[in-house]
């Protein structure tokens, strides 16, 4: 085949022309290669080599070594490129190998571009290169100019690129697509950093890269004159761990540095990458006596191309396999009607495909006459175009002729889950599956199958298998015709265990019987010799005949005087327990001693385990029976039963008897008394009396009372009960007679008895003495008897103030004499008599006296105007009074009572109504003067708030002094809200007020003013210092000017400007800017540009990613276009106006127009491109057709008259041509335009 390259370019890696070249840098080859000389004989494997030039280098870091080239639709590959580097991956060649996409197209022709590097030698630095490509021996020239090395500036202190990262990987580099390396030089000019900081961000890319954290390296190093490393010069690994910090959304670094006396440093590290995008990343380092910023950019490199070409007026269809469209089929026969009528046919081959010789351009109508063997015959009709430029290709698809497969499933055993049945065809897995369960009734059917071999007709033999199921047999029965049953009988064993247990003495030995489904199966005899055990085993878990699951069960043949339980499940085992048999009753008696109770609980218990209760009362005889008791336990002992019964308040118990005889609980009253008793005597005392106590009558003591025992006595601890029939024993008192007395017994055993012996006709008068207030010393009583002095006693405490006139007569002549007292009087005290001579006389003295508190106000500190002093009696405020200094502030409380009324002395106290912000102390006591001092004292709470003018730091730590003296400090921040208060503070310092001040923490970044005193609050004010720099980048879509002027606004405000130029790669960084303005807010900055005539811009980006300007060329046109006739006018004529090969615009030209227009305001350029434009005319019939004229003169359309021909010489692909041109033309300028766009 012959295939040529029409163009070979270099271009730089943004795909511009004629652009230097950095020697190191990658760039792209550009070359269209043009393979229409083949016409349509282009095959799939067809190949064209393009020999590479040998003054380049093509390393697989750089280069792919293969890759596609696109169709029109930009997915469709129509040709594979594979790069075949020479030695040491110099020169070499490409080769392009056609894929099926070509078949049956004419004028296939594209474009390849290839990352590629530089060969590069001293010799060609800084000069123009040519380089030459060789096709088919064809060569072709380039020239470009080659950058090489220079000597660094000696004033550089930062520099900067990027590249692709590598890794070593099987022996080679390995490209890390998704990363960027980047390179830093710092301090070339080795100068003396102080505080050197280098900071870092990143712009551009696809907005989400950051840094890669641990690719970060630091080398101390010495550089060349070009700014390469010296290799003979150590290099130095720097510890960076602490210096290093990157923030946590990883798109910014700083790298403190400290000082730097004159050294080098190479710093490298990597970033996140987007392929295909251009990342730019910005380095700053600053110093006290240094700032410079730099940037540097990193775009990844791709090798591609692009292809076209028409398929030239000939029909292709394509025969396939419905199911699999890999599968072509053979000897399809198709009928083709032409679009005169007439009809041909078209059979595929062994490839599935036919192509139709050259056509007259029209509609086609294709139809399957003749399926291929084993397939349905299509019987779908597909309308074609024919056309110099339309793709007239069909893909015909055949469904294979059908059939299905039934597959059943029996289970003998029980119906297991779902199971999965695999279709075979040809004793090869189909991979289809059918699962079979109980909600499809255990069928199911394979269908839509294949039922010949494709493209054959040899039937396909199906066949079903299963996936084997655990203790399962399985067996297929059956055919494709009838379907195919697969019977899976189940194969389990199962096992029965039976154990022999016994619930008291065992027997010799048992029989056990095992039955299955209810009929005895096996037996065995059980013995403690095998531990009264036996297993069952190796039985069919299933019934062999229908499938349905045995059901075993044990029996066992019975035994004497025992009874049997059996337990358990073959599944989980047997288990027989024999007990022994027997039942018993146990009757029990409830006897008193002493008054019963109401009632009383019986508790029974067997082997001490409470069983039964019952309560007994005298309605049942205090009797009852326990009945039907269980004679031997579960585990065969007999049962020990025994009685208790719930204690009874004031009873012992006895209980007495067996489970046998029956049990008897016997309840003794154990309550007993104390009976007291009292002698009195009315008249002159014997020296004794015998007192005797009587229990029921008997005499049971004898006491004898004098005075000495204060002629009382208690009888202790007496039986209440009789112990022989549990009366309630009747406790009585008597006394041997006292001659010349009379004797009264009153009471009773429960509250004592009183026995009162009365001297005949004689009387006592008692009297006493009560002091309310200190007692005097004595007092003297005189007895009156009807109003005659009788007798006198002095009272004292000897006497403990009584005292008994005694022997009295009670009588004077028959009438009952009136006894009374006085007192004679004593100093301060009142004097009051109460009682009579028959209760006895109470002689009451009240103090009188009373007297006097003073109190005495002291200030220690400015005395307030007043103070409220409070005087207390027994704890109880009496009076108030109010201090002055008029009054020298002291008062007498005078007239107090001294002793309260039951004669204790008061205790007088004082206290004071508190002074705002002054303590008291009080001293002294009632007799001596009270003294309150008070001192002035106060607190303050002195408030501090927090003001930032900028961000919060994360907090700020303030220190309160007092006259100069830490006394307290605290740290502010978010969580208190920025606010604290140092609360309750003393105010004086020995009568002297406190100065207080705060100072603050120094915070990086900040100065700090403090405002306010201790009145207000203090107020302390952090404004931030912070710096930033903004990047602005300038963009050209379309050719540049000379330069341009950017204006920096901080908050709308125009700050700075700067001029951009071509000579610093239209980018500029304004640095040292404010970051928060004077109110604390973050500065916003924004860019804008003067305007420049003829473009428009677009601003994009933010102050922290950086700023891109974009100018865009614009411009209008006008374009007129004139039709001129050469013969006979038509009525009209349609003109369509391209743009790029597009359509934009018709208009329709008719005299009345005078057959011109003009397309108005047309825009010029597309994406900074000028545009094409270009018009065409709608096809007349009978017309040539001529357009002269271009964008800036018109156009004019000439149409001339064509000479008529005869009907049998019309070509009907004359009139074609035209449209075919046309379209043609259209297609090749958009062609160029994505090529431009690419």
């Amino acid at each position: 085949m012959s295939a040529r390259v029409t163009s070979f370019k270099i271009l730089d890696k943004d795909k511009r022309e004629g652009v230097p070249i950095w020697f190191t840098d990658s760039f792209y080859l550009s070359m269209d290669w043009d393979a229409s000389g083949n016409g349509t004989n282009l095959k799939e494997g067809d190949y064209f080599d393009i020999t590479l030039p040998d003054k380049m280098k093509f390393p697989s870091e750089t280069t792919k070594r293969d890759f596609g080239i696109l169709g029109p639709d930009g997915t469709t590959v129509i040709a594979k490129a594979h790069v075949i580097p020479g030695e040491d991956d110099i020169g070499g060649k490409i080769r392009v190998t056609f894929t099926n996409w070509v078949e049956g197209r004419e004028n296939v022709k594209g474009n390849i571009f290839l990352a590629s590097k530089f060969q590069y030698s001293s010799e060609q630095y800084d000069k123009n290169n040519t380089y030459d490509i060789v096709v088919n021996g064809q060569v072709k020239s380039v020239t470009v100019k080659m950058i090489g090395p220079h000597i660094v500036s000696d004033d550089e202190l930062l520099a900067k690129y990027g590249t692709k990262a590598i890794k070593w990987e099987n022996g080679q580099n390995v490209v890390i697509e998704d990363q960027a390396e980047w390179y830093v030089r710092v301090n070339y000019r080795q100068a003396h950093l102080v505080n050197a900081v280098i900071t870092d961000h990143l712009t551009g890319g696809a907005g989400n890269e950051t840094y890669v954290p641990g690719s970060f390296k630091l080398y101390q190093v010495r550089f060349s004159n070009t700014g390469d490393i010296d290799e003979h010069e150590p290099r130095i690994l720097v510890d960076i761990s602490n210096k290093l910090t990157i923030a946590p959304d990883k798109k910014t670094f700083t790298l403190n540095l400290g000082e730097v006396n004159g050294t080098q440093y190479r710093l490298i590290y990597k970033t996140t990458y987007t392929p295909g995008t251009k990342l730019i990343n910005n380095v700053r380092i600053t110093a006290n006596n240094y700032d410079a910023t730099t940037h540097g950019s990193h775009q990844s490199e791709d090798s591609g191309g692009t292809g076209t070409g028409n398929m030239a007026n000939k029909i292709k269809l394509i025969k396939v396999d419905a199911d699999d469209n890999s599968i072509v089929l053979k000897n399809a026969v198709f009928e083709v009607t032409k679009p005169d009528g007439s009809k041909f046919e078209l059979t595929t081959g062994a490839d599935g495909t036919i192509t139709s010789s050259p056509l007259v351009s029209g509609t086609y109508k294709i139809k399957e006459k003749t399926a291929p063997a084993g397939y349905q015959l299509n019987t779908d009709e597909y309308t074609l175009v024919v056309s110099p430029t339309s793709n007239a290709i069909q893909t015909v698809k055949d469904e294979p002729i059908r059939t299905s497969v039934k597959a059943t499933k029996q289970w003998v055993g029980p119906i297991g889950s779902a199971v999965t049945v695999h279709l075979y065809a040809d004793d090869v897995d189909t991979g289809k599956t059918v699962t079979l369960n109980a909600a499809n009734n255990w069928e199911d059917t394979f269908t839509n199958l294949r039922k010949y071999k494709p493209g054959t007709t040899t039937e396909i033999k199906y066949t079903v298998k299963e996936d084997a199921i655990a203790n399962y047999n399985g067996v297929v029965s059956g055919d494709m015709a009838t379907g195919f049953t697969i019977t899976n009988t189940n194969t389990e064993k199962t096992t029965v265990k039976v154990t022999k247990t016994w619930v008291g003495t065992p027997a010799a030995s048992v029989t056990i019987k095992l039955l299955a489904d209810g009929a005895e199966k096996e037996t065995v005899t059980l013995t403690a010799t095998e531990n009264w055990t036996h297993t069952f085993s190796n039985l069919p878990k299933y019934d062999e005949n229908d499938g349905h699951e045995i059901v075993y069960t044990i029996d066992e043949v019975d035994i004497a005087n025992y009874v049997k339980a059996i337990t358990g499940s073959a599944a989980t085992g047997f288990v027989v327990t024999n007990t022994i048999t027997g039942k018993l009753d146990i009757p029990v008696t409830k006897t008193w001693v002493g008054t019963p109770a109401a009632s009383v609980t019986i508790k029974l218990f067997a082997d001490g385990t409470e069983k039964e209760t019952v309560t007994l009362t005298a309605t049942d005889n205090w009797t009852h029976t326990f009945t039907n008791l269980d004679k031997y336990a579960n585990d065969g002992h007999e049962i020990v039963y025994t009685v208790d019964e719930t204690p009874v308040a004031g009873y012992t118990k006895d209980i007495s008897g067996t489970a046998a005889t029956g049990f008897t609980v016997k309840n003794t009253n154990t309550a007993t008394i104390n009976i007291p008793v009292t002698k009195t005597w009315v008249g002159t005392a014997g020296t004794s009396a015998t007192i005797k106590l009587l229990a029921d009558g008997a005499e049971k003591e004898t006491v004898t009372l004098t005075a000495a025992d204060n002629w009382t006595h208690t009888f202790s601890n007496l039986p209440k009960f009789d112990t022989t029939d549990g009366h309630e024993i009747v406790y009585t008192v008597d006394e041997v007679d006292v001659p010349n007395y009379t004797k009264g017994i009153s009471g009773t055993a429960a509250t004592g008895f009183t026995v009162t012996n009365t001297i005949t006709g004689k009387v006592s008068v008692p009297v006493t003495k009560v002091w309310v207030g200190p007692q005097a010393s004595s007092a003297k009583v005189t007895l009156f008897a009807d109003g005659v002095e009788k007798d006198s006693v002095t009272l004292n405490a000897a006497n403990g103030w009584a005292h008994t006139f005694t022997n009295l007569d009670k009588y004077n002549n028959g009438t009952e004499i009136v006894y009374t007292v006085t007192e004679e009087p004593i100093a301060n005290y009142d004097s009051v008599v109460t009682g009579n001579a028959a209760n006895g006389f109470t002689v009451t003295n009240t103090n009188t006296e009373k007297t006097a508190v003073d109190v005495t106000k002291t200030w220690v500190g400015t005395p307030a105007a007043s103070v409220t002093i409070k005087l207390f009696a027994d704890g109880i405020e009496k009076e108030t009074v109010t201090l002055t200094a008029a009054d020298n502030w002291t008062h007498t409380f005078t007239n107090l009572d001294k002793y309260a009324a039951d004669g204790h002395e008061i205790v007088y106290t004082v206290d004071e109504t508190p002074v705002t912000d002054y303590t008291k102390a009080i001293t002294g006591d009632a007799a001596n003067g009270f003294t309150i001092t008070n001192t002035i004292t106060g607190k303050v709470n002195i408030p501090v708030t927090k003001v930032w003018v900028g961000p919060e730091a994360t907090s700020a730590k303030v220190t309160l002094y007092a006259d100069g003296v830490e006394k307290d400090s605290v740290t502010l921040n978010a969580a208190n809200n920025w606010v604290h208060v140092f609360s309750n503070l003393d105010k004086y310092n020995n009568g002297t007020e406190i100065v207080y001040t705060v100072t603050e923490e120094p915070i990086a970044n900040y100065d700090s003013a403090i405002t306010g005193d201790v009145a207000t609050g203090f107020t302390v004010t952090n404004t931030n210092t912070e710096k930033v720099a903004v990047d602005v980048t300038k963009n050209w879509v379309g050719p540049a000017t000379d330069s341009v002027t950017i204006k920096l606004l901080a908050d709308g405000a125009e700050v700075e400007s700067a001029v951009i130029t071509a000579a610093e790669n239209w980018m500029h960084t304004f640095s040292n800017l404010p970051k928060y303005a004077a109110d604390g807010h973050e500065i916003v900055y924004t860019v804008d540009e003067y305007d420049v005539p003829s473009y428009v811009k677009a601003i994009e980006g933010t102050s922290s990613t950086g700023f891109t300007v974009t100018n865009t060329i614009t411009g209008k046109v006008d374009i007129p276009v004139t039709k001129v006739w050469v013969g006979p006018a038509t009525d009209s004529v349609t003109v369509n106006l391209y743009a790029d090969g597009v359509k934009v615009d018709t208009v329709q030209l008719t005299a009345a127009s005078q057959w011109k227009h003009t397309f108005a305001n047309l825009d010029k350029y597309e994406n900074g491109r000028e545009i094409v434009y270009t018009v065409d005319e709608v096809l007349i019939p009978g017309y040539k057709t001529k357009i002269t004229g271009d964008v800036q003169t018109g156009f004019t359309i000439t149409n001339s008259k064509e000479t008529p021909k005869t009907a049998d010489h019309v070509n009907p692909m004359a009139y074609a041509s035209i449209f075919v041109i046309s379209l043609m033309a259209a297609i090749m300028t958009m062609i160029e335009k994505k090529k431009f766009a690419r």
